[in-house]
């Protein structure tokens, strides 16, 4: 009667849990607490902040010519990868260093740096694909949640946190390495993304393969927040040499490449104001 009475409550323990969990399981929990809402909140209140400061520290490029080009790169390989374009947004900052990086909410920065230390088109849109990769796949969210902590963002949207903390977030994500997993993911989907636009991904190993080996103080600032350039170079040309042969097409012409490379130059060359 005794081992009766114990199975019988083992078994209603267990019905119990199972019929709570079934229960649990009908809510749409990120719903009910608007995680969704919330994040996209978080996102869009640390990407005013990052880019406001970003804007202050170097000067916002506002040529036309210089905006509008790098834009038809983006537009290309965003339109062809089904990446929309509604808010996003991409700022070309007066900068030596050879660098561009993905902030919340949607926004891409890239230095007149790298444009001028690429020598083809492809190897800029391989690093604007990179960059679109981080912001599609949620890698910029993830890595702030991983490495600054979910309560102190919050606490720097709501205004309660040391105003230091907001210049080291954009420090983290200027001048810290995503890890090797998404830097991975992102080189492979942005490699993909070059060969949908039909744009030649080779120029971006070969891009990798001169970083390594260039001794460029403004180089300096990529190699430690990207991982070994030459493991990378070597992945992505493995990878190509599996894909079918694709007829590859300039995202822009030869001479708004020439005249974009030249008027990036001439800014650069300008003095700062003081």
């Amino acid at each position: 009667m005794i081992m009766n009475n114990i199975y019988a409550r083992g078994f209603f323990v267990v019905f119990s849990f199972l019929g709570l969990w079934f229960l649990m399981a009908q809510f749409d929990w990120e719903k009910l607490f608007k995680v969704k809402e919330n994040t996209q909140s978080i996102e869009k209140k640390l990407g005013e902040l990052t880019i406001d400061l970003f804007v202050k520290e170097h000067t916002k490029v506002e040529d036309s010519y210089i905006v509008r080009s790098v834009d038809s790169l983006v537009t290309k390989i965003a339109e062809t990868n089904h990446i929309s374009k509604k808010g996003l947004k991409v700022y070309v900052l007066k900068n030596s260093e050879v660098n561009a990086f993905a902030l919340p909410d949607r926004q891409l920065v890239i230095n007149t740096g790298l444009i001028e230390s690429v020598d083809k088109q492809e190897m800029l849109s391989g690093v604007i694909a990179h960059e679109l990769a981080h912001i599609e796949k949620k890698h910029v969210i993830k890595k702030l949640t991983r490495e600054i902590g979910l309560s102190v963002l919050v606490s720097v949207i709501s205004g309660q946190s040391d105003p230091g903390v907001i210049s080291q977030i954009a420090k983290t994500l200027s001048s810290s390495a995503f890890d090797r997993k998404m830097e991975k993911e992102a080189d492979m989907v942005g490699v993909q993304y070059l060969l949908n636009a039909k744009i030649n991904p080779e120029p971006l190993a070969d891009f990798f393969f001169f970083l390594e080996e260039s001794a460029m103080p403004s180089v300096t600032q990529w190699i430690s927040t990207h991982p070994i350039s030459t493991d990378r170079s070597e992945y992505i040309l493995k990878y190509l040499e599996e894909q079918d042969e694709i007829i590859f097409e300039d995202a822009i012409s030869a001479q708004t490449w020439k005249t974009l490379k030249e008027k990036v130059y001439n800014i650069d060359e300008e003095p700062i104001e003081e």
